[in-house]
């Protein structure tokens, strides 16, 4: 009898093991709350920039992940009132399918949304790393906090916040902003973004927001720091079709997201006579472009026409200016189309990537004679690792 139940436990643990191994590591645990289109399975080891990092740009053919050239000419036409299931939860509103993604964002239709959910701990050691940049380098520089609201808070339809049921990104960003110290210069992004919420903000198939939609942070960072705007009309542009971007590649090309895909209206900077100088991650340093010609690149990689992605370490010289000004901007790739606006006001604009940076802010700052700092975070971001990100850079 034991003989008999001791081979029953081991038939039903390597049972168990198949199984596990079958889920690959995609593995998830199921999460409950009152908001159905929450209870569903979450990936329990995958963090947000890490699902959706950027690509190379030095490659027009590479794409994420090493997955083929996004394309959706070989897909059929969305058929909204077909659920497949396969992405957690189908729920018709409207006749337009919401579903939730295994990595962890939601498709309405033919648009795609990050998870957020306000998280005050979070925001306090996000308000505390930032505030603690400002008080190092107080009577130094102007540190300034630039918290981005996401498309999830500022372009979901009114039929899909009723399912969703999303934060309140304006008052989560407000929160974590009372947080910080009076030294922090904060920065009402959100509202000037509302104002112009019916243009075309935020992509449809990438996480990340337009250039317009920096273009309107970036106009609310120079009323706060005392600095007079450009003029979007005056920007020179150029329209790069057929976007299908981090959603997309994501979603393993969900028909829906394919069917629209996004365009990519670049602006250049008003400067014409600048360079652009880069450390790249394997500590090799050079000259790179500002602007990149994405016309031949892959249909997910049209995003990194900025600033050549994101880099340790990158300076933008602005030889039309030369009263020796100098910034840091402090980013991840939401900062990259900002930078475009931003170098019309400084001889110097410095940038590093906070995710790859491993020298000392202070000292950067100190060394080169910078007089404004900026912290640009999508609001997701603020709550994930940036701000222990931050504190290892505040040295």
């Amino acid at each position: 009898m034991i003989r008999a139940i001791k081979l029953i436990e081991i038939l039903a643990a390597i049972w168990l093991s198949i199984y596990i191994v079958s889920l690959g590591s995609d593995m998830a645990w199921f999460t409950y709350s009152e908001n159905p289109v929450k209870n569903v399975f979450r990936v329990s080891a995958i963090e947000y920039d890490a699902v959706v990092r950027p690509v190379s740009a030095l490659d027009p053919e590479s794409t994420d992940d090493d997955d083929e050239d996004s394309d959706d000419d070989d897909y059929e036409a969305y058929d909204p009132t077909e659920t497949s299931g396969e992405d957690g939860i189908g729920q018709l509103i409207g006749g337009t399918e919401v579903r939730v993604s295994e990595k962890n964002f939601y498709i309405c239709g033919n648009a795609a949304y990050s998870f957020y959910d306000y998280y005050e701990p979070k925001a306090i050691t996000y308000a505390e790393a930032i505030s603690n940049v400002a008080e190092c380098l107080d009577g130094e520089a102007t540190v300034y906090s630039i918290i981005v609201p996401e498309a999830l808070g500022m372009a979901l339809l009114d039929e899909y916040k009723a399912v969703i049921q999303p934060e309140d990104m304006g008052e989560a960003i407000e929160k974590t902003y009372a947080f910080m110290s009076d030294k922090v210069h904060t920065v009402d992004a959100y509202s000037n973004l509302y104002a112009h919420k019916d243009e075309y903000l935020y992509f449809r198939t990438d996480h990340h927001w337009t250039q317009i939609g920096a273009y309107y942070a970036y106009q609310a960072f120079c009323a706060a720091a005392g600095l007079q705007a450009t003029r979007l009309s005056d920007h020179e542009s150029t329209v790069y079709d057929g976007f299908l971007g981090s959603w997309y590649t994501h979603s393993d090309g969900d028909p829906a997201l394919g069917a629209t895909p996004d365009y990519l209206k670049l602006y250049y900077p008003i400067s014409k006579n600048y360079s652009f100088w880069v450390t790249w991650e394997d500590g090799t340093t050079g000259d790179a472009q500002l602007i990149v010609d994405v016309g031949d690149y892959s249909a997910s990689n049209k995003y990194s026409a900025y600033t050549c992605g994101d880099r340790p370490l990158s300076i933008i010289t602005n030889n039309e200016i030369t009263d020796g000004s100098a910034c840091l901007l402090s980013k991840d790739s939401f900062g990259n189309p900002f930078s475009i606006f931003l170098m019309d006001h400084y001889q110097y604009t410095y940038m590093i990537d906070y995710r790859k940076y491993t020298g000392s802010i202070l000292s950067l700052v100190r060394e080169n004679n910078i007089t404004d700092v900026i912290f640009l975070n999508p609001v997701t971001l603020a709550q994930g690792d940036t701000p222990d990100q931050i504190k290892a850079m505040t040295y």
